[in-house]
């Protein structure tokens, strides 16, 4: 902001009002693609997260705590984010290894992995 301040009024004094006129104008529109296009692509690709939920995230941030907030809106954003990821493969892999258990028929009484679980549980226990 403090250099597009000082390049528009080098603009105005050297080379004349409409020139400082568009030099503000690019200025402006710079900064707007650089804020709403630019720093969200950037930022989604370093942590990925998509874009949208990166404005979104600091927007929010800016709205509950200011400049505060929209600094510690991605951290907090890709934390939430990771979480949901792990989950979501901590998911998959109880999935699959409940699918090959049911698959490989290694079950034969049907009382499933919670009471082989358990019947180790005891066994340490004792």
């Amino acid at each position: 902001l403090l250099a597009g301040t000082v390049a528009t009024f080098v603009v105005l004094v050297t080379l004349g009002l409409g020139k400082a006129i568009i030099m503000l104008v690019v200025f402006v529109l710079v900064m707007a693609v650089e804020g709403h296009v630019l720093q969200p692509l950037v930022l989604g690709k370093a942590v990925e997260i998509h874009p949208l939920i990166v404005l979104l995230g600091i927007s929010t941030g800016a709205i509950i705590a200011g400049i505060p907030g929209a600094l510690f809106a991605i951290p907090l954003v890709a934390f939430i984010s990771g979480c949901i990821r792990a989950g979501e493969l901590h998911d998959a892999a109880e999935a699959r290894k409940n699918r090959s258990s049911e698959s490989s028929g290694s079950d034969p009484d049907g009382r499933g992995s919670w009471f082989r679980r358990r019947r180790r549980e005891t066994k340490l226990d004792a």
